[in-house]
């Protein structure tokens, strides 16, 4: 991918790579080149104007931050990608709000933002969403010890998981 970055001149593909460069760096631990790369992303995406990248690199930016500990800033960035992507994209970052709120001890919002990702992913007929967020509210709902709320939830994330 740096070979790549060098070589390639067409921003479009720029924006590729900066992405990926940022996800690479992420699983490496790196959190230096990672934040260079997710800047550089939104950047060329801000410049690109393509609003579902802008999403996206801001997306990146609040899991930098939640990774860093850093959950009011991780917040700031997930409500700004929220601006940019297109309403049938927005259940993956509904569901990073909530575990952010999760990890704040607001857990109001957090099975606030966990129900609007089911309901979404309800009306948009994604279903592997739909498996994870209901997974993610089902084991949410056993960490608040409401263990029949999360039985309940869990059998039908597993069903629809299969299915």
């Amino acid at each position: 991918m740096q070979k790549a970055e060098q070589l390639e001149t067409r921003e479009t593909d720029l924006v590729f790579i900066y992405n990926k460069l940022s996800m690479i760096y992420s699983t490496l631990g790196n959190r230096e080149l990672e934040l260079a790369y997710d800047m550089k992303y939104l950047n060329m995406s801000l410049k690109s104007g393509d609003r579902n990248s802008i999403g996206s690199a801001y997306v990146n930016l609040g899991m930098y931050y939640h990774n860093m500990n850093d959950k009011n800033k991780a917040l700031e960035y997930y409500f700004k990608a929220l601006e940019y992507k297109a309403e049938n994209k927005k259940s993956i970052t509904y569901n990073n709000i909530a575990v952010v709120y999760e990890d704040l001890g607001n857990y109001d919002k957090a099975s606030e933002f966990y129900n609007k990702a089911i309901e979404l992913n309800l009306t948009t007929g994604n279903y592997l969403s739909l498996c994870s967020s209901k997974t993610n509210f089902g084991i949410f709902q056993y960490n608040q010890n409401n263990y029949l709320d999360a039985d309940k939830i869990l059998n039908d994330a597993n069903s629809i998981c299969h299915n």
